[in-house]
């Protein structure tokens, strides 16, 4: 059996290849026995051109396709039964039959895959030019050939053509058939997936809202700041369901102390690391009784980097938190703080002071410095602010620019007048008309005490 297949050819064109590999050599064969009848009958200019042109295309064609260029060994084919029509009607009339190939051809022009729609089309219209042209120009023909030969043409070139035309058709068809049935096997396999996918990630949402209900349940109650502060305010604004900001407070015999923080991530990652902090705040101030907020800081990162166990490397993300503590002395009027990247706003009638924190944060740093604190003196009606760089940071308005610290003092000191409850209501207002349809990039918290 003569190989047809070649480790040239790709595999996805091999049901395409041996189809055509079949058709070059029938042509290659029935071409040479046309050029042996042409010579028999004396028409010695067609018998010509099977031995000249149309042998060599086929061969030449067989030859190209089995190196894998199918899309020249199909056009060596197409253009030489193409011709080889026009000579024949030119030759031999319209009333041999030889025209009924033009509308194999026609059909033929859609059978390479390799050929886009404009080729298939300049193609279809240059046979259907060589059809017409053929009937106008050549229909009476050159050679008058006896009766019985032009009737054996007539019915042996029509007959050919229509079984050589309902191939295309049948091969266009189960072509159709097998890319339906492609189709609806990836369209099964797609809604089995589709399936499996809403499954896990039903799953997953249940473990991430389940994961909110625990995080709900350990973060206090903003409301237990009434029974300390005169006003307040609580905006806390989760980018993702879980929330990677936490805030925390605890009351002591003599001090109350108020935690905001913002832990590396947000979403599930920085809910876990919310967690960590909220569980070692409880130990260090609950149990351990410390309410120095340096010695918070110091102690708490100690903590973090014990349970992370991570070294800071250069090419890797260290986890960890940023915060901000302030501890309030009611009976002397006086608010200590401390913070780990994050500062905090006091604002005294129209003046707004920021106090800043050390450059350090809560985990793995490669120039670790002991936390620093300062005790600031209070005023009655002194406004405290404990923030995360959520608010500042979120992008949007007019000209999609972050919104920045400086425009929140800005809110601050034009809101004072306001209750803290008013102000916080305002604030959260602002930011949603900031951020408008941007996506929120980071969870938000921002505290608003009135002393």
């Amino acid at each position: 059996m003569i190989d047809l297949l070649t480790t040239k050819v790709e595999p996805q064109n091999s049901n395409f290849f041996r189809t055509t590999q079949w058709v070059y050599l029938i042509g290659l064969f029935g071409h040479s026995f046309a050029g042996l009848a042409f010579w028999i009958s004396g028409i010695n200019e067609l018998a010509l051109f099977n031995g000249v042109i149309s042998v060599p295309a086929f061969s030449v064609a067989f030859m190209v396709n089995r190196q894998g260029r199918h899309v020249l060994a199909f056009a060596f084919a197409f253009f030489e039964l193409f011709f080889h029509q026009v000579l024949a009607v030119y030759y031999l009339g319209w009333e041999t039959g030889a025209q009924y190939w033009f509308i194999y051809l026609a059909g033929l022009s859609f059978f390479n895959p390799f050929w886009n729609y404009k080729v298939q089309i300049s193609l279809l219209l240059l046979t259907m030019a060589g059809f017409i042209g053929s009937y106008i120009f050549n229909y009476e023909g050159i050679y008058h050939l006896p009766p019985r030969a032009v009737s054996f043409s007539f019915y042996s070139n029509s007959v050919t053509a229509v079984m050589l035309s309902a191939f295309l058709i049948n091969s266009y068809s189960r072509a159709a058939q097998r890319a339906e049935e492609r189709l609806k096997g990836v369209i099964g396999e797609l809604s089995e997936k589709n399936e499996e996918i809403a499954t896990q990630q039903d799953n997953i949402l249940q473990s991430i809202n389940y994961a909110k209900t625990i995080q709900t349940a350990v973060i206090p109650d903003s409301r237990e700041l009434a029974r300390h502060f005169n006003e307040y305010f609580v905006l806390f604004e989760p980018a993702s369901i879980v929330s990677g900001d936490f805030y925390w407070f605890s009351e002591t015999k003599e001090n109350i102390v108020v935690v905001c923080a913002d832990c590396t991530g947000h979403g599930v990652p920085g809910g876990f690391m919310s967690m960590l902090g909220i569980s070692f705040l409880n130990e260090l101030v609950n149990n351990q009784k410390i309410t120095a907020p340096a010695q918070i800081l110091n102690e708490l990162r100690a903590k973090v980097k014990n349970a992370l166990q991570n070294n800071h490397q250069e090419d890797q993300p260290q986890d960890g938190m940023d915060m901000s503590i302030c501890v309030f002395d009611k009976q002397k009027s006086t608010l200590t703080f401390a913070g780990a990247n994050n500062g905090i706003f006091l604002l005294r009638n129209e003046d707004i002071t920021e106090y800043k924190p050390n450059k350090n944060p809560i985990g793995s740093y490669p120039k670790e410095m002991p936390f620093e604190q300062i005790l600031i003196d209070l005023k009655p009606k002194d406004r405290v602010y404990l923030y995360t760089d959520g608010y500042i940071d979120q992008f949007g308005g007019n000209d999609d620019k972050k919104f920045m610290k400086r425009q929140l003092k800005e809110k601050l000191i034009a809101s004072h007048q306001l209750s803290l409850e008013q102000q916080g209501q305002q604030l959260e207002s602002i930011f949603k008309t900031w951020r408008g349809k941007q996506e929120q990039i980071d969870d938000c918290t921002l505290i608003g005490l009135l002393v």
